[in-house]
């Protein structure tokens, strides 16, 4: 095999990794160390879904980044 996929060695799915426990930073909504998206048409709050989430992960303690592209610092700072 090429040196340049020497990386699909390692990160292969194996029967055991069906096994492994799935862990959520909300019980039942939000799974720890994974990517998720929210997406619906705009205006239906996504923003302030994704605002009120961070909030309350940092709240609990949690490390979280959140990245805003769409709306102006200003916007984000009224919305508190």
């Amino acid at each position: 095999m090429s040196e340049i996929f020497e990386f699909l060695k390692s990160s292969s799915l194996t029967k055991d990794s069906f096994n492994e426990k799935v862990e959520f930073l909300i019980e039942g909504f939000l799974v720890k160390q994974l990517i998720t998206l929210i997406y619906a048409d705009g205006g239906t709050g996504k923003s302030y879904m994704a605002f009120a989430l961070a909030k309350r992960l940092c709240k609990e303690g949690q490390r979280v980044f959140f990245i805003d592209y769409d709306n102006p610092v200003g916007v984000l700072k009224q919305r508190g």
